[in-house]
């Protein structure tokens, strides 16, 4: 017997979470970066998700995104944002 017939939870596993990681990288805004980088870090955040419990593919590839988008979007320590709207 191989190994994928006496534990076929875990190819479903990882089946789930590459769909996923496909799902968010095809939701990722065009004005971000899919480098190695961005793809790495929304993997381990959906297998860090999948630890935790998620599994849910919508929800892991929606969590995904809205972290990528979060930390790219970020604007840098110190930088103020000022309204163009008047005080009176």
């Amino acid at each position: 017997m191989s190994s994928s017939a006496a534990r076929p939870e875990g190819s479903d596993s990882v089946r789930l979470m590459a769909h996923a990681l496909d799902r968010m990288l095809d939701l990722l805004p065009p004005s971000i970066d899919r480098s190695e980088e961005t793809r790495r870090e929304a993997a381990l955040f959906i297998v860090d998700q999948f630890r935790l419990g998620e599994r849910d593919c919508d929800r892991l590839s929606n969590l995904a995104l809205a972290k990528v988008t979060a930390v790219v979007e970020k604007p840098p320590t110190g930088t103020a944002r000022h309204s163009t709207q008047s005080l009176a």
